[in-house]
């Protein structure tokens, strides 16, 4: 044993520890839940919220994943933000308790409490957990995932294309996780990553590269793209633009500085997990690395590190390449950390480096709390930095439903002086139309005035701007932008001046939000 292997548990440690795990898991559910009804709809959120109106093989930037998943949550408490959420959260909580069954069957309790620990308490993690994204189906399935490869590595036997009822049951480990990348790539596209995860971690542990003669490792990645059949009917339709739209997004350089994304995606990774945990993770990182080295002289080595590096190295080497010439979401590689948390958990339990774990965690659970109460930097020395646009990410769920009453009177103003003319909503992009449609009395669906030489996105595929042409519009823009209103002008007969609609915020110097109403007249 090394000095950064975790120390042997007693019974009644490993007790303690399952015990604990099970509060903390229960604890997580009712905390997100209870925080799911006090907070308005993201952007995105009613992005994929308007997905589940109108379900479909696909949609323009993802599979239908998320959109069965809010479904499912709103067929049960309504088109309200508890219904948008309910669901994806049940799925975090699931995916802690799976990571937690990995980390205990891998290493023991103690590991396995650690790691859904650090996972409640990493920034962006945190938030991410109450907030119905893709990224929550796919960190579920991800889970899944690692612990179904978990199992058929340790259970399963290699055997012929027809297994015999012995080695059946193992077996069928390997199918669980083909549907586990099948069903994950259906809601976010980098869950097909965890693909060569798989085969990674069989070719550098030398007693699992006898599955790679046996053929249910493959059969399972062919049960993983079987599953993506909706989605490839779906592109068929519809020119591929879901296809051309994913291999577009890893190429947005603009022309940026050399460097920059480089150094924006790793700031953002610094905000996933909290920058002492990334240090943290990178340490257990190399740590595992250095152990799987190992392999290569034929030592006996402990291939749970292998194991940890498989399902984390690749993927942000990966999107560190890309990051070399194009913009990366900070979001695209947040399951990975999953495993780089196990391996935080597993490493530093020694006692030499405490210290530091306690620090971490700490500072990302300060960063964590500013995320859910950002009014809380009103105290000196903070309240500086609290003004407006300053934090606009965290204000980003308040005062819609001071925006939805605004928009309510320009469109009962604007109809009156139509009189039989129609009069509809609209936005110049998913986000205002989405919230908008969420939040307006009867939740309409409102469509979107496409800009030319802008993002386009679901809403290209749903708005016929030709069915609206000669009716009059109430247009929302989300703060000023000259350039589309002076659009707006080339597209109507008539655009009055904006009106602005400002949201102030307790404790937050000047509005946090500032739109601009538009009364349109005669859309050409």
């Amino acid at each position: 044993m090394t000095d950064t292997e975790p120390i042997p548990l007693s019974l009644n440690a490993a007790r303690f520890f399952n015990r604990a795990a099970f509060v903390l898991l229960f604890a997580l559910l009712v905390i997100r839940l209870v925080t799911a009804t006090h907070f308005g709809l993201a952007w995105d959120e009613a992005y994929y919220w308007q997905w589940s109106r109108y379900l479909a093989f696909g949609y323009y930037d993802a599979g239908p994943g998320i959109a069965l998943t809010i479904r499912a949550g709103t067929l049960l408490f309504g088109d309200t933000p508890l219904g948008v959420r309910f669901v994806p959260i049940l799925l975090s909580v699931a995916a802690n308790a799976l990571i937690f069954a990995l980390a205990r069957r891998l290493f023991d309790a103690r590991v396995g409490f650690w790691t859904i620990a650090l996972a409640a308490v990493s920034p962006l993690l945190a938030i991410g957990s109450v907030l119905a994204t893709y990224d929550l189906p796919q960190i579920f399935f991800w889970a899944a995932g690692l612990y179904a490869v978990a199992r058929a590595v340790e259970d399963a036997k290699p055997t012929l294309l027809i297994p015999n009822l012995q080695s059946l049951i193992p077996t069928l480990w390997w199918y669980v996780t083909g549907l586990c990348v099948g069903l994950g790539t259906n809601t976010k596209p980098t869950m097909i990553f965890f693909a060569p995860g798989v085969l990674l971690l069989l070719w550098l542990v030398p007693a699992y590269r006898k599955h790679l003669a046996s053929p249910h490792p493959y059969l399972a990645f062919a049960l993983a793209i079987l599953c993506l059949a909706p989605l490839f009917i779906w592109n068929a339709q519809h020119d591929n633009v879901n296809w051309i739209h994913t291999l577009n997004r890893g190429n947005r350089s603009t022309n940026a500085a050399p460097g920059r994304w480089l150094g924006e995606f790793w700031g953002g990774q610094a905000l996933v997990v909290g920058p002492g945990l990334l240090i943290a993770e990178l340490i257990a990182l190399g740590y595992a690395l250095r152990r799987t080295m190992d392999f290569a002289s034929q030592k006996s080595v402990d291939p749970r590190y292998t194991f940890i590096a498989a399902f984390t190295v690749p993927i942000l080497a990966l999107c560190t390449l890309i990051a070399l010439r194009s913009k990366v979401e900070i979001n695209w590689c947040v399951a990975a950390h999953l495993s780089g948390l196990l391996g935080i958990a597993a490493v530093f339990t020694r006692e030499r480096l405490r210290g530091w774990f306690v620090a971490s965690v700490a500072v990302s659970a300060i960063l964590s709390l500013v995320l859910f109460f950002p009014n809380a930097l009103v105290i000196r020395p903070f309240a500086p930095l609290v003004a407006n646009g300053t934090w606009e990410k965290v204000n980003e769920q308040y005062g819609w439903e001071v925006i939805a009453g605004a928009v309510v009177r320009e469109k009962d103003a604007l109809q009156a002086e139509s009189g039989a003319t129609p009069v509809f909503v609209a936005g110049t992009g998913y986000r205002v139309c989405s919230i908008l449609s969420f939040y307006l009395p009867g939740q309409p669906f409102v469509p979107k005035l496409q800009i030319p030489d802008t993002r386009r996105d679901q809403y290209n595929v749903w708005t016929n701007e030709a069915a609206l042409a000669g009716q009059n519009a109430v247009v929302a823009l989300d703060m000023n932008r000259p350039e589309e209103e002076a659009y707006l002008r080339t597209r109507f007969a008539s655009v009055s001046e904006p009106v602005v609609v400002d949201v102030p915020r307790p404790s937050f110097k000047g509005a946090v939000k500032s739109w601009r109403l538009y009364r349109c007249r005669g859309l050409k």
